[in-house]
C-alpha cells in the first residue's frame, strides 16, 4: 500500500450504509450510522443521494436530512400496514394451522405488493 492509499482510507467516515465521504466541513453535521436508520429510510436515502443530488444537500445543509427520512420512514411503514389490511380484506389469507406453508407464501406476497406500492408510492418520487 502506498502512502496516498493509506492517507485516503483513515480520511474516510462511514455516513450511510457502506458510503463514505471526506472527513471536511461536513464533519460538523450529523453522521447516521447504520443503526440507527430503518429500511425505507436508507431506501429514501440511496434514491435522494443518487437521483435527486439538488434536494438531497438542500435537506442535509438545512440539517433536516434525518427529520425528512425519519417521516418516511414512519409514514413508509404506516401505510404499508394500510396496504397490507386492504389487500388481506380483499385476498384472506388461508388458515395458518391447517397449511402454514400456503399462508406463509400468501403474507410474503402480499407484503411483496405492499412494499411495491410503499416504495414507489413514497420513495421513488
Amino acid at each position: 500500500m502506498n502512502s496516498d492509499q493509506s492517507k485516503i482510507g483513515t480520511s474516510l467516515t462511514p455516513v450511510i450504509q457502506n458510503e463514505y465521504h471526506n472527513n471536511s466541513a461536513l464533519d460538523e453535521f450529523h453522521v447516521i450510522s447504520q443503526s440507527e436508520i430503518g429500511k425505507y429510510e436508507a431506501l429514501r436515502y440511496r434514491y435522494l443521494k443518487e437521483h435527486k443530488q439538488r434536494l438531497f444537500l438542500e435537506l442535509f445543509f438545512q440539517d433536516k436530512l434525518g427529520e425528512h427520512l425519519r417521516t418516511v420512514e414512519l409514514s413508509a411503514r404506516n401505510r404499508l400496514d394500510q396496504i397490507m389490511r386492504c389487500l388481506l380484506a380483499r385476498h384472506p389469507a388461508p388458515d395458518p394451522k391447517t397449511s402454514p406453508l400456503t399462508w406463509v407464501w400468501h403474507m410474503n406476497q402480499l407484503k411483496e405488493q405492499a412494499h411495491t406500492i410503499v416504495v414507489s408510492e413514497l420513495i421513488y418520487n
